[in-house]
């Protein structure tokens, strides 16, 4: 008996003993937050995310699914690839002991591990064990788009972030009305967005001439147009030599924060590049400075390349955070030039390209490429025969024409420009050779003339001119009837002929003239001796 009882008496010391210890060692469990997850919302749009208020209920505990139940009519998205950083209350980033590894990323990186990292589709667990939290203690945890990787499905990136992306101000231990909380739900929200961009002839580009252009296009003439992005900008006829202008308007998302802007322009053969590129707002009244903006590689006569610098992108940041950027965004305006050249083909249209590369993080980025406007010469064949066949024989050299454009101004041209004048000893003369063979390139669509300006020995030089359409295809198929190479095996006529006939009397000028008209004196003075003769 004295033994139960003395066993009976060490059972209850015990009992008491853990009676009191447990309460204890249930409190220090709850002494601190052992766990943060952080969670990037996606809001459905600006206007949703300016008019968010935290749900009634939300006390930091609820997972993802329970904040989507206490939102209701709010549709929430949840997404990865989104980097978030701890700072301790100076702004320093901190280790996972709380050790301040410095004010930037790039310097807390390089002396130790950040207590930091990309959200998951569940979110991003932070382990805060070793925080020190022995007293209320301030933390920051800070969005990072630069590191983040985050591309939407089109090309999205994220843009707005709730209070202009303000860190997160969290202290820890995080006690609520039901006391210290072990693990805690935050979520920073954004809403996401894409540039546009768009190029185009220049508004003031005569476009008279333009065909293949998409039906459905916007604003026909009226440069660049976002809804035209991939929609057939059309091709222009030009005359080498001419100038033709272009327009480029991209379009920044309102609070984007691009780590990356560049843009990439390549022309073909046939084009040169003028170097006149020009980089302002869309109205014109912010301009951006080369060498301070930006960079601007060009790459000889065929393009350039243009990367906005640090200062250019803060630039543009701040002008896509201002209130008016809400509605329309911030939008930059490229305007430049090109030149026809004496390499571009007839009937190949030269193109222009454009590509615009962005990016939150300078590693992840994402391009986008506008159909493009294109530009064309034309051409004519012919050959120069007599009247009696087309071939070898029967094929004309040493003709010599002038041209005449639609005005009634003959061209000229110096290899690599045609310009007009009205003096015919100064246009520009195609003469036939090698078998009759002549032709012209690189002219705008239109009606011309040929005027024979010094005809083939032993022939009559045409009077009047010869019209010819130049346009699509004339080089080769259209309005022709005779074949350029006779040494061709579909003989398929590929040019138009041109008639001599042989000089029936004899033509100004020449030996036969004098002849002529000595036989007519002679004939004349016989004619008037015999006449007098009958009258005496």
């Amino acid at each position: 008996m004295k033994k139960f009882t003395k066993f009976l008496s060490v059972f209850m010391t015990a009992i008491m003993t853990l009676g009191m210890i447990l309460p204890n060692m249930a409190f220090a469990a709850a002494t601190k937050t052992n766990t943060v997850w952080v969670h990037k919302v996606l809001m459905q749009d600006q206007k949703a995310l300016d008019q968010w208020t935290t749900p009634e209920g939300y006390d930091a505990t609820q997972d993802f699914e329970g904040l989507q139940g206490l939102a209701t009519g709010t549709t929430l998205e949840e997404l990865a690839g989104v980097y978030f950083a701890v700072q301790n209350a100076d702004g320093q980033f901190i280790d996972a002991n709380g050790n301040a590894l410095g004010a930037t990323l790039e310097e807390a990186e390089a002396k130790g591990t950040v207590l930091g990292g990309l959200t998951t589709a569940n979110g991003l667990e932070l382990n805060t064990t070793n925080l020190p939290q022995d007293v209320p203690t301030e933390y920051k945890i800070v969005e990072n788009l630069k590191k983040s990787t985050y591309v939407g499905p089109n090309g999205e990136t994220l843009t707005s972030s709730h209070v202009n992306t303000a860190p997160i101000k969290l202290t820890l231990p995080l006690v609520n009305d039901k006391g210290v909380q072990e693990t805690i739900h935050l979520y920073p929200k954004n809403t996401k967005d894409i540039p546009k961009i768009d190029k185009n002839f220049a508004e003031d580009e005569d476009l008279t001439n333009i065909f293949g252009r998409a039906e459905d296009i916007v604003n026909p003439g009226k440069g660049a147009q976002y809804p035209n992005y991939d929609k057939a900008k059309g091709t222009i006829s030009r005359n080498i030599g001419d100038v033709v202008k272009y327009d480029v308007l991209t379009y920044i998302p309102y609070n984007a924060k691009y780590e990356v802007l560049k843009w990439q322009d390549t022309m073909t053969a046939g084009l040169t590049y003028n170097q006149d590129v020009v980089i302002t707002s869309k109205d014109g009244s912010i301009k951006f400075t080369k060498d301070t903006d930006y960079t601007l590689e060009e790459v000889t006569d065929r393009g350039f390349k243009v990367v906005f610098t640090q200062t250019g992108l803060e630039k543009v940041k701040a002008e896509a955070a201002k209130e008016a950027a809400k509605t329309n965004g911030f939008e930059i305006r490229f305007k430049y030039s090109a030149t026809v050249n004496e390499d571009a083909i007839v009937d190949k249209a030269d193109e222009n390209d454009i590509k615009f590369e962005y990016g939150n993080n300078p590693d992840v980025t994402k391009e986008l490429n506008p159909t493009e406007p294109k530009v064309i010469t034309y051409g004519k064949k012919f050959v120069k025969t007599d009247s009696a066949g087309t071939d070898t024989d029967h094929r004309l050299d040493g003709a010599e024409f002038a041209v005449k454009n639609e005005a009634g101004e003959y061209l000229t041209f110096d290899g690599k420009k045609y310009g007009t004048t009205t003096n015919v000893d100064e246009a520009y003369k195609l003469t036939s050779a090698n078998g009759g063979l002549f032709e012209i390139k690189g002219l705008e669509k239109g009606t011309y003339y040929l005027e024979e300006t010094v005809a083939p020995e032993g022939f009559a030089k045409l009077t009047g001119t010869i019209e010819f359409e130049v346009g699509p295809d004339t080089y080769t198929t259209v309005a022709v009837d005779i074949d350029w190479n006779l040494e061709d095996a579909d003989e398929t006529p590929d040019a138009l002929r041109v008639i001599n006939k042989k000089i029936s009397i004899p033509q100004t000028g020449g030996i036969g003239t004098a002849i002529f008209v000595i036989a007519g004196i002679a004939l004349m003075g016989g004619a008037f001796v015999a006449m007098k003769r009958q009258e005496a």
